[in-house]
């Protein structure tokens, strides 16, 4: 399923405020939060914008999920 222009804009404007956001208030947990959430809508984004086939699947969804697996455990180790 292919993104439109619009929603796609919407998506990054979210992460890139997100990030910014966690940026600034780096030390507290809501940063933490922030980057949990700019994690999320960067491979929902990713998700959206590259169609899916039975062949290439697998071979794009395992590196996916095992960085967002690392990215949420690194931010959850952030947060404690």
């Amino acid at each position: 399923m292919a993104i439109s222009r619009g929603r796609l804009i919407y998506n990054l404007s979210i992460i890139v405020i997100s990030l910014v956001l966690a940026i600034i208030l780096y030390p507290s947990t809501i940063a933490g939060f922030l980057i949990l959430v700019c994690t999320i809508g960067v491979f929902m984004t990713l998700d959206r914008m590259f169609p899916w086939s039975k062949k290439n699947a697998m071979k794009f969804c395992i590196p996916i999920v095992v960085i967002f697996m690392l990215i949420v455990a690194v931010s959850v180790i952030m947060t404690y």
